[in-house]
C-alpha cells in the first residue's frame, strides 16, 4: 500500500528572519534577579544577541541578559510574525554558556524548550536530562558571526519540523539548570552550589512570516508516493530534487519522477525539490 506525504508550501515568501520582541509572561525563579529591572527588562532579551559573547567570554551585563533563576520561566514571541517552519533550523535561542579553559567543560545552566501558537497550549522538544541534548544554554555564543546562520552563530537552535509544526506564536523558556549537576562525568558538569539559573541573551526567529500572510496547501500541486524500493514525485510542472542523508550529503539528485532508494540504508533521509521557483523540503523516513 503507497502511502502520500503531503507538502505545504508558503504561499508568500519567507521574510528576513528577526528577533522576539514580546513578552507574553514572565514567572522569576529562585535565587538570581540579575536583569530584572525595569530599566533593563525587558530590552536586554530583545535584539540580535551580545557581540561581545565568545566561546570563552560570556555576555555578562544586565543590559544583555535576564536571569531567569532556578525554576524560572519566560515565554516570547515575535509581534504579528509567526515562526514557520523552513528550511532547517527555524529560531535559536542564545544564553551565555562559555567553555571554562581551566575545566575544559562548558558552563551550562540548561532550560526547556516548548512551542506554542495560542500562547496556552505547549508542545515540548524532546530533551535528555543527563547528556542535556535537546536543551536550550549549553552552546556558546559566537558574537561576531552572522546571528541567524546556526551553523556559526554558536546558541541552540531548533527546527519545527522535529515536532511536526508548520508555524509558532509563542517560545517557552523554563529553566531546568540543576539538570548540570546530574553526571559527573558530563561535558558540561558543574556542582549545584555553582548554578543559579538559566541566562537568556536573544531568541531570533529565523523563518518567520507576518501573521496577516497565510499557508497554502498544495496537496493537490505535489505529492509524494512512498513504495518499498522506490518514491514516486508527482507535480503537474517541471522540477529538480535532491535526496540528502542525515550528514548532509547529497546521495542522488536530478529532475526524474521515479527515485529508487532499495540501495539505501533504513533511516531518516531530507528530500529537497526544487518547484516553481521555491525549495520545498520533508523529512521522510525509507
Amino acid at each position: 500500500m503507497k502511502n502520500f506525504i503531503i507538502l505545504l508550501i508558503l504561499a508568500l515568501p519567507l521574510h528576513a528572519g528577526m528577533p522576539i520582541d514580546t513578552v507574553l509572561s514572565f514567572t522569576p525563579g529562585s535565587g538570581q534577579d540579575f536583569g530584572h529591572g525595569a530599566d533593563v527588562f525587558p530590552e536586554n532579551i530583545f535584539g540580535l544577541p551580545s557581540t561581545n559573547a565568545s566561546e570563552t567570554v560570556p555576555a555578562a551585563a544586565e543590559t544583555d541578559i535576564l536571569s531567569l533563576g532556578l525554576k524560572g520561566e519566560i515565554i516570547v514571541g515575535v509581534k504579528d510574525y509567526y515562526i514557520v517552519d523552513g528550511d532547517g533550523a527555524d529560531f535559536t535561542v542564545f544564553e551565555n554558556a562559555f567553555l571554562n579553559q581551566a575545566t575544559e567543560k562548558v558552563f551550562a545552566e540548561p532550560a526547556v524548550i516548548s512551542v506554542s501558537v495560542d500562547g496556552i497550549h505547549f508542545v515540548e522538544f524532546p530533551f535528555d536530562s543527563l547528556s542535556l541534548a535537546g536543551l536550550a544554554g549549553k552552546t556558546p555564543t559566537h558574537g561576531d558571526q552572522n546571528p541567524y546562520n546556526p551553523e556559526v552563530s554558536g546558541g541552540d537552535s531548533y527546527d519545527l519540523a522535529d515536532l511536526g509544526l508548520n508555524q509558532i506564536s509563542w517560545i517557552k523558556i523554563r529553566d531546568v539548570a540543576t539538570y548540570a549537576s546530574l553526571d559527573e562525568d558530563s561535558p558540561y558538569y558543574y556542582p549545584l552550589v555553582m548554578l543559579s539559573g538559566f541566562d537568556l541573551d536573544a531568541v531570533l526567529g529565523i523563518n518567520i512570516r507576518h501573521k496577516g500572510e497565510s499557508v497554502r496547501d498544495l496537496s493537490d500541486d505535489i505529492s509524494i508516493n512512498k513504495y518499498s524500493d522506490y518514491l514516486i514525485i508527482e507535480t503537474p510542472l517541471p522540477f529538480e530534487y535532491k535526496l540528502y542523508n542525515l550528514a548532509g550529503k547529497a546521495i542522488s539528485k536530478g529532475t526524474n519522477s521515479i527515485i529508487s532508494t532499495n540501495s539505501l540504508h533504513k533511516g531518516m533521509y531530507i528530500l529537497q525539490i526544487l518547484y516553481k521557483d521555491k525549495v520545498l523540503t520533508k523529512k521522510l523516513i525509507l
